[in-house]
């Protein structure tokens, strides 16, 4: 009996229970604690073999019941659980706020800083290299350093920058300089000669394997879902057009491939990103894997369910810009957190797509398979990139509960698989005007001209359209302002031309919309080609429409 008198006895039974089964130790002398145990017993299950642990206190009494514990532990799990989800977004007036927003929560101690230019998505996906989730990436113009970025810089000693003069003037370089910052400029002939030179500062040669993913440098919605698969991978993402690998992105596989380095090959996208063609080539030198879906948001899950689902991050952006979820990537980087892709109007469902395969590989699908695992969800991006109804669709489906009726207007939801294409198409040719546009800044006004040295302000757009699309407009301000249809200033999109009187009557100037309020035209001949900010008080005032000639 000394034994049931130490001061905390712990016995464990593998007990067969019966309708009015007793229980009794070896020991029978002690009777009430044998009716302790037996009590517990008795409110088990009468027809299972139980487990159970019973602890006894220094008088043999039962002080605590495993079996019960166990059960009232995960409870208190799961309401922890539950209550620690939480979904919110990362919203701001504008794309240099949202990215010093992101600065400030995720980097607030880094010392090192990417710096892309706001409207230039080929360069800028080369920057996610060289963040590789350990610094920011934050915005400037072209030729001036936004005062919120600057405010972003705050501790920041080195910048490296992406892209050449064109993409970001020396002005910007000697701005970083005043604020005693080191800054080094990743730069090349094109894009994929800047990609390669990203992954050369990332990812040198070494004597160890190096695995690569390779992405589109044309479509930036399975570009930016790569970021956190290399990532993972610890890969740099590599960039080549549908149908061909580019000579600098072959030379980087290439000093690895030498020395026997080079590791797994990864695409991500289907084949009208990243042909069949350039999956032969880059099979020759090493093992190649693609990851598709049947359209963006589709490949953006695949390529989550590669990554997997972690309780910290979950990253969720816009499949239809690029701008928002490009400052984001460092964050899914840092987290090693999947990214998923949505719709401005709607979560992408099972019911958008027909085969089972399809319909398992949803954002949908994917929200409900791991409502458990998802703890914390990152919308980034506002109402006008992703709608409220979306982020709501989310929590509901991380709460267990269905999807909302589709919203009645929304042009992009459930579109057919050849619509969503031309989306695409439209986006990347609107991308395509944008980044020639920028290409003619600093050139010299001259009045009748129409490039390629020179312009005037009728001749820059003229030239533009011809050169991005094969399009030919008049060289008259006027004329141009009959084409296409009219927009509301608050509608713009990049491409759409914008007509201002400027002389006190009609129409006497136009320029190109290019994003973020932003306005290229051949200005005068003191200024030449610039950039302009379209709320400035004189082209508010100046301003008589816009129209659209694309989409």
């Amino acid at each position: 009996m000394n034994n049931f008198k130490k001061p905390l006895l712990v016995m464990t039974l593998a007990v067969s229970l019966s309708l009015g089964a007793n229980v009794s130790f070896a020991d029978n002398e002690n009777n009430k604690s044998e009716t302790n145990v037996k009590a517990i017993l008795d409110n088990s299950s009468k027809t299972e073999t139980t487990k159970i642990q019973v602890k006894l206190d220094e008088n043999n009494k039962v002080i605590s019941n495993k079996n019960q514990n166990n059960k009232e532990e995960k409870k208190e799990a799961e309401v922890k659980s539950q209550k620690s989800a939480k979904t919110e977004r990362i919203d701001a007036q504008n794309r240099f706020e949202t990215a010093k927003k992101i600065k400030e929560k995720e980097f607030k101690n880094a010392d090192t800083a990417v710096i892309v230019n706001s409207n230039e998505f080929s360069d800028s996906i080369s920057a996610t290299n060289i963040s590789n989730g350990k610094s920011p990436i934050l915005y400037t113009d072209s030729n001036k350093l936004d005062n919120l970025t600057k405010e972003a810089l705050n501790g920041i000693k080195k910048v490296y920058i992406t892209g050449g003069e064109k993409t970001i003037s020396s002005k910007v370089v000697k701005e970083l300089n005043g604020l005693g910052i080191e800054v080094i400029r990743v730069k090349g002939k094109d894009r994929y000669d800047v990609n390669a030179k990203s992954a050369t500062t990332s990812h040198p040669v070494s004597n160890k394997k190096q695995n690569v993913v390779i992405a589109s440098g044309e479509n930036f919605a399975d570009s930016i879902s790569s970021t956190s698969l290399a990532k993972k991978k610890n890969a740099p993402v590599l960039l080549v057009k549908k149908n061909e690998v580019p000579k600098s992105i072959k030379e980087y596989l290439n000093s690895f491939r030498k020395k026997g380095l080079l590791g797994d090959i990864t695409i991500v996208g289907g084949e009208n990103s990243v042909s069949k063609i350039v999956e032969n080539e880059l099979s020759k030198l090493a093992k190649v894997t693609r990851i598709a879906g049947d359209d963006r948001y589709q490949t953006s899950v695949k390529v989550a369910k590669h990554v997997g689902v972690n309780s910290e991050r979950t990253i969720v952006a816009s499949g239809e810009k690029f701008v928002d979820v490009l400052a984001a990537s460092p964050v899914a980087q840092k987290y090693n957190a999947p990214i998923v892709l949505v719709k401005k109007m709607d979560v992408p469902r099972n019911e958008d797509y027909k085969t089972q395969e399809q319909k398992s590989n949803s954002v949908e699908s994917f929200f409900k398979q791991n409502k458990s695992n998802i703890m914390y969800t990152m919308v980034f991006g506002g109402k006008n990139t992703i709608d409220n109804f979306v982020v709501n669709g989310i929590k509901d489906l991380l709460a267990g509960k269905s999807l909302q009726a589709k919203p009645k207007v929304d042009a992009l939801v459930n579109l057919p698989k050849k619509q969503e294409q031309q989306v695409q198409e439209e986006t990347n040719k609107l991308d395509k005007i944008v980044e020639l546009a920028y290409k003619q800044l600093g050139k010299p006004y001259v009045w009748g001209t129409h490039g390629p040295r020179s312009f005037d302000c009728s001749g820059l757009t003229s030239f533009l359209y011809k050169q991005a699309y094969g399009i030919g407009i008049s060289t008259s301000s006027r004329a141009q302002a009959s084409y296409g249809y009219k927009v509301s200033k608050s509608n713009l999109k990049k491409g759409d031309l914008m007509f201002f009187a400027t002389g006190g009557g009609g129409i006497s100037h136009v320029g190109i919309y290019v994003g973020n309020n932003k306005l290229i035209h051949a200005s005068t001949p003191s200024t030449g080609v610039i950039l302009s900010d379209i709320n400035s008080s004189y082209y508010q005032r100046t301003f008589v429409t816009a129209r659209r000639l694309l989409g």
